[in-house]
Formats: C-alpha cells, sequence, structure tokens
C-alpha cells in the first residue's frame, strides 16, 4: 500500500524527469516485469498485494461500521457476455502504453493513468462487488 502511494505522489508532485523519478521505473521494471517474473515462480502474489483491494477493503469496514446493514457494494449481476473481455482489453491497453504512449516515461501522466485505473477497478468493484470484479 505504501509503495502504491509512494508511486503516485512522486509520479504528481516528484521531478518530472523520467530519470530521477520513482514512478516510470517502478511501473515499468519492478512491477509489470518483475510481478509477472514472481508470479510464474510463486503464484498469483497481485491478489495479496493489491493496493487496490487493499483499499476496497478498508472502505467495505468503514462502511460496515457506518452502516451495519449495508454493503458498500451494489452487487449488480455481471453481464455474462462481457466475459473476460474488460480484462483483456485492459491488459491490451496497459501494452500499448508502455509499448507506444508518449506519456509512459512522464511520471505525472503515468500518475493520472494509475489514478484512472483505480477509479475504474473501484467503480467494478463498487458496481460488480469487489470479488466478481477482481475475478474477472
Amino acid at each position: 500500500m505504501a509503495l502504491f502511494v509512494l508511486v503516485v505522489c512522486a509520479g504528481l508532485l516528484g521531478t518530472q524527469s523520467p530519470l530521477k523519478n520513482i514512478a516510470p521505473a517502478f511501473v515499468w521494471a519492478l512491477w509489470w516485469v518483475g510481478m509477472t517474473y514472481i508470479s510464474a515462480l510463486a503464484g498469483d502474489l497481485w491478489a495479496l498485494l493489491n493496493p487496490l483491494d487493499t483499499l476496497f477493503r478498508w472502505a467495505e469496514a468503514v462502511y460496515a461500521r457506518l452502516r451495519p446493514s449495508k454493503r458498500l457494494s451494489l452487487d449488480l449481476p455481471y453481464p455474462e457476455a462481457a466475459g473476460m473481455w474488460p480484462a483483456a482489453a485492459l491488459f491490451l491497453l496497459f501494452a500499448w502504453m508502455e509499448l507506444v504512449w508518449e506519456g509512459a516515461d512522464r511520471p505525472a501522466s503515468l500518475s493520472l493513468a494509475i489514478i484512472a485505473y483505480a477509479a475504474l477497478a473501484w467503480t467494478g468493484m463498487l458496481l460488480f462487488g469487489r470479488r466478481e470484479w477482481l475475478c474477472r
């Protein structure tokens, strides 16, 4: 969680030189490449380390304390026709961002993209439920 906050804040508030800011190196080298190798060797560690899941769980816990009889998620039925296509589309978008996007080495642009993705993920969790969204 601390690394997520550090990377986003460094991208937004730190120097905008890609060589002097931790955000581009962390996202493209450590997370994108490193997490792939770690997951291949040790299994799905992302399920344990996902900061978006952690923040949503915290929000669920706070909401449960404030409104004990209510759930944070709307638990709408996930459209079966969508299947895994949203995940596939987001994966292709992420690959495009790394390879083609001109903002890939700009820390602020990268942090804004992370925030946009987080908002999309949290919206999916809010609409369909955390587990359902993350499984798909």
